[in-house]
């Protein structure tokens, strides 16, 4: 039995619903360093952005 009379059923990945713990993390390390930065929260940079940023430096 082929599968291709399913169309796109079966395609959902198995992590539904699952929160990605290290967005999570980039996050709120973003929200800390903007809380001790004011510079960031002046110039309106986003706390994702910030901890982005520190992720791309790890």
């Amino acid at each position: 039995m082929t599968h291709a009379h399913l169309g796109n059923q079966g395609a959902e990945p198995e992590t539904k619903g699952v929160v990605d713990h290290n967005s999570t993390f980039v996050f709120f390390a973003g929200a800390n360093l903007s809380r001790f930065i004011p510079l960031l929260a002046r110039w309106s940079i986003p706390e994702a952005v910030t901890g982005g940023q520190l992720a791309t430096v790890k």
